[in-house]
């Protein structure tokens, strides 16, 4: 990892780091969005899951949002809450650059495995924004943090999924039905997942009726 270190603490040569990720990195659908494009949002995002990899004692650059931001008007604390704000701020613009790319990125890919990754990391992004709103609202209404102690992590509402869950299931069984699908297994593992996480879902659906 000393390669991914010496990488961040120079002048970060997208097509490095790129090279980098490919060696170091797990994820497969940014190990091809990547390859295949450099503007903000993918600069912006390789130096994140780069910074992620290096060790723990390798100084991380500041991710400076491609978003402009804005500082709500009100009386922000002195000290590490300051730091929190204004760091959650710049960290919602990325987040926020980041959706909107894949959202118009998943236009371009066929129906397949890609498609599936970028709506996985649709979903991921949302999730982290809404954590990350939930984190603003609170010091904006109350001037301090929650105590992490007794914060409640943001989830996605049941029947929010379910209805992700029902979609996914529709298409996994289309792919199966068609003579052509490829990666017949893991489409058959998914739909089996999907499946199970439902019928954990319909009772606690049922019980809030």
């Amino acid at each position: 990892m000393i390669a991914i270190t010496n990488w961040l603490q120079s002048e970060r040569n997208y097509h490095q780091g790129v090279a980098l990720y490919e060696q170091y990195g797990q994820s497969a659908f940014y190990k091809k969005l990547f390859a295949s494009r450099s503007d903000a949002a993918t600069q912006a995002k390789l130096l994140e899951l780069l910074s992620q990899l290096a060790p723990a004692n390798t100084k991380k650059p500041q991710v400076i949002s491609v978003v402009p931001v804005v500082t709500p008007a009100l009386v922000i604390n002195a000290g590490t809450d300051n730091k929190k704000y204004l760091d959650l701020l710049k960290r919602k613009g990325n987040l926020y650059t980041q959706l909107n790319f894949l959202m118009a990125h998943r236009l371009s890919l066929p129906d397949g495995a890609e498609l599936r990754d970028c709506a996985f990391e649709i979903l991921a992004t949302n999730q982290k924004l809404r954590e990350c709103w939930a984190q603003i609202d609170y010091y904006q209404e109350h001037g301090k943090f929650e105590d992490e102690n007794t914060a409640q992590i943001v989830e996605m509402p049941a029947d929010q999924r379910a209805q992700y869950l029902r979609q996914s299931i529709s298409k996994c069984k289309k792919r199966l039905e068609s003579p052509g699908c490829r990666d017949r297994e893991a489409t058959q593992k998914l739909l089996d997942e999907r499946l199970a996480e439902l019928a954990i879902l319909k009772p606690k659906k049922q019980k809030t009726v």
